[in-house]
């Protein structure tokens, strides 16, 4: 009421403004975020209120929330350090009570995937080769490779593979966290495959007449091969028990103790190449029957036959004479002798024949 100067009581007319209850704030659901350093929700899933206007606004969380647009429910948040936040749609109108509806946002790290070869080259066709990947606690780790085969460790952080004939092996983890979140997978690490040295296409064979032992130039025996800076690497004795060594020119065999050896014997060695690549092979060494010596000159005088012969020094002989060239007639030794150290001696033989032939045979 308002009174006048007179005392006069009178009404005066208030205006009272009344505001509608906002709309229930309702928002969407929980959302996971990988990343690296910074990551983007999709819409938040606030809804439009038909009383009211809404707004967004970051409740808690360990970095900073920018909306893309805060007054749209559909707007996006992006959040700048891993960790769980709390986002609010708040719908107003006027003096009334706001609603209120929270939505989760939550932001993983992508799981580191530097992937290290244990060898950054390795030979064509080798195997073990193993290569890991940085370790992420509750990870879940698959391995793909390409020029090569995977022989184990293919759902654990290091890996084993064989290499195949190519130029390189490229391996590839893709490493999941326990949040979910996935690397790439495609860093694709390569790791350079050297080239074998080739092998001759059959065994190198060398003949040797036993007892003796055989020497084998190693540059020689290298020119059967393809590749670069090569040498043999290794020796090792015989399949049948001979005696093989080398040096820097030269392998050496002895033949084996055995009164029948495996004629070829065979002589396992190894070669490298560029790179220290290498690759096996063997000589095979085949016996070619026993020392012989070489008839030098004939002279029949007055009925006796003197021939002259070469052998090996010291060695034990026999001569022997027949009456055909098969030496199957009249078969006679007439002969036994070990070659003085010249390798040169001679055999007097008075024997009256038509004909004769005349052989010099090792006599072990």
């Amino acid at each position: 009421l308002v009174w006048d100067s007179c005392g006069q009581a009178f009404a005066s007319p208030v205006t009272l403004t009344v505001y509608a209850t906002p709309t229930t704030a309702t928002v969407g659901g929980t959302q996971n975020l990988c990343g690296t350093g910074s990551a983007t929700t999709a819409a938040l899933g606030g809804n439009t209120p038909s009383v009211g206007s809404g707004a967004w606004s970051q409740v808690s969380g360990p970095g900073t929330a920018t909306f893309s647009a805060s007054t749209s429910g559909s707007s996006t948040a992006t959040v700048n350090a891993y960790g769980t936040y709390d986002l609010r749609w708040t719908i107003s109108n006027g003096t009334c009570t706001p609603s209120t509806a929270d939505v989760t946002v939550n932001f993983n790290p992508i799981p580191d995937q530097t992937i290290t070869p244990a060898a950054s080259s390795v030979c064509a066709n080798s195997t073990g080769n193993t290569a890991s990947v940085t370790t992420t606690s509750g990870a879940a780790y698959l391995w793909s490779i390409t020029g090569g085969t995977i022989t184990a460790g293919g759902t654990s952080s290091t890996v084993t593979y064989t290499a195949g004939t190519g130029s390189a092996v490229t391996l590839s983890c893709v490493v999941t966290s326990s949040a979910g979140c996935a690397s790439a997978g495609g860093q694709g690490t390569n790791v350079t495959v050297n080239a074998l040295p080739v092998a001759p296409s059959s065994d190198v064979s060398y003949n040797v007449a036993l007892p003796f032992s055989l020497k084998i130039k190693i540059s020689d025996l290298l020119t059967n091969w393809t590749g670069t800076s090569l040498s043999v690497q290794s020796v090792a004795n015989s399949a049948d028990g001979g005696t093989v060594t080398k040096d820097s020119t030269y392998i050496f065999y002895s033949p084996p103790t055995n009164s029948s050896p495996t004629s070829p014997d065979t002589i396992p060695y190894t070669v490298s190449g560029a790179n220290g690549c290498i690759t096996a092979a063997s000589i095979d060494v085949v016996f070619v029957g026993q020392p012989g010596g070489v008839a030098q000159q004939i002279t029949v005088v007055d009925g006796v036959a003197t021939v002259n012969f070469a052998g090996i020094p010291g060695y034990p002989y026999i001569v022997q004479r027949a009456e055909d060239v098969s030496f199957t007639v009249n078969l006679t030794t007439v002969l036994t002798t070990n070659a003085p150290a010249d390798g040169l001696f001679t055999c007097e033989d008075g024997t009256s024949l038509s004909q004769a032939y005349y052989r010099l045979k090792y006599n072990p």
